[in-house]
């Protein structure tokens, strides 16, 4: 089984491709919260996109601030030293968070390489072109870009879902050439 780290964020919409990409059946993702986040149940919408493609989540809190590498080190390390025998893959996704947080992700991987002696794939979904950059066992590692499988990729509700939001079902349909009164404003 392999696991994927994601730092939840408000905009989860961004951690989803890479994970998407190359996770199968049976695969977890590990969801590293800042109090923040797992106050407002950031992740909540993404792990049931996870959960309807048969990819389930946990959540590990980051105890400290999530712009402090050694904060998301600790988290992710400690999660690792208990759950290691469980994965043969680790995967880092390295879009959420804040500008330092990856560098926390990228320090707790030496340990897996290290005490674990298992490969680690570093994740890096772009926007413009569309594709996700994969780095092995390093983030200074020759970087190879993959184009994402279309059919893997998020639908529209799944993108709203993890924004946590929901499209509702439209009423009648607006009379363009009458617009609403605007009679009593």
């Amino acid at each position: 089984m392999k696991l994927f780290v994601a730092v939840a964020t408000g905009q989860n919409v961004a951690n989803l491709p890479p994970v998407l990409q190359f996770a199968q059946r049976g695969d977890e993702v590990l969801w590293l919260e800042s109090k923040q986040a797992a106050d407002q149940d950031w992740a909540v919408g993404a792990i049931e996109v996870l959960r309807s493609r048969h990819v389930e989540s946990r959540r590990a809190p980051i105890n400290g601030n999530i712009n402090d590498p050694k904060a998301v080190r600790q988290a992710l390390e400690g999660f690792l030293v208990d759950h290691h025998e469980r994965y043969r893959e680790l995967n880092l996704v390295l879009n959420g968070g804040q500008k330092l947080t990856p560098f926390g992700l990228a320090l707790a991987a030496d340990y897996w390489r290290n005490q674990c002696d298992h490969p680690v794939r570093f994740l890096y979904g772009d926007d413009r072109p569309a594709r996700v950059q994969v780095r092995e066992t390093a983030p200074d590692a020759p970087m190879h870009q993959h184009t994402y499988d279309r059919a893997r990729m998020p639908s529209l509700v799944e993108v709203l879902k993890a924004r946590g939001s929901s499209l509702e079902e439209a009423g009648l349909p607006l009379e363009w050439n009458s617009p609403p009164s605007t009679h009593g404003l």
